[in-house]
């Protein structure tokens, strides 16, 4: 058996990612959510602060978690990182699963990177959106933990799960929008195989040339 700590599971991304593991009877998954009102489902849920490293130690310990997921954002990322690397540090546990977002690399293509850098700041800059974003997935990879950072294309909703485009670190981002559905997928055929991508840096795409 699997235990999945999934921190920031009211999030439609992470609820998704839920919904495909339920039928995995070798996985259990425990939501970790500051509101229990915000869940459908409320089995196995932890009531907790993600800024608050002893609340988040106590839930890996006492349930006996293999995989953190986190699905924190989009904001105050650096605060968040902090106390959610430090707790899974003080439990040793070695598998981490974290959200980011696209652009924290300058990768996005030429057309979209001044846009984003008009609405969503400068990597450099630590104030603002994308900085904040950059820092946090720094300390995730310079954690010595066993790390996936998935970075999403710009995100839609829809019903279908759709094919998906990887590109890593070091790429440019190609592919086109995709659904959040999608992305729960993934992460649920991540969680259900953790050694892909150990210490990579993914953005997820649709497997298109759809621009957005």
């Amino acid at each position: 058996m699997t235990n999945v700590l999934i921190i920031g599971a009211t999030g439609t991304i992470a609820q998704f990612t839920r919904e495909f593991l339920e039928d995995d009877a070798t996985i259990k998954v425990f939501p970790y959510v500051r509101n229990i009102d915000k869940l459908d489902n409320q089995s196995n849920a932890i009531v907790g602060d993600a800024t608050d490293e002893s609340q988040l130690v106590e839930a890996i310990r006492n349930n006996h978690i293999d995989i953190v997921y986190s699905n924190l954002g989009p904001y105050h990322m650096v605060e968040m990182a902090q106390s959610v690397l430090g707790a899974i540090q003080a439990t040793n546990v070695k598998r981490i699963i974290w959200i980011a977002t696209s652009g924290i690399y300058d990768e996005l293509p030429a057309s979209h990177q001044e846009r984003a850098k008009e609405q969503l700041g400068e990597t450099s800059d630590a104030d603002s959106y994308l900085g904040d974003q950059r820092l946090a997935a720094d300390m995730v990879a310079e954690s010595g933990l066993d790390y996936t950072i998935i970075r999403p294309n710009w995100l839609q909703n829809g019903d279908e799960v759709q094919d998906v485009r990887i590109t890593h670190r070091n790429d440019q981002l190609s592919g086109g929008p995709i659904n959040r559905i999608t992305v729960g997928s993934f992460i649920a055929d991540l969680i259900r195989q953790p050694n892909q991508y150990i210490d990579d840096s993914i953005a997820v795409s649709t497997d298109s040339d759809e621009d957005y």
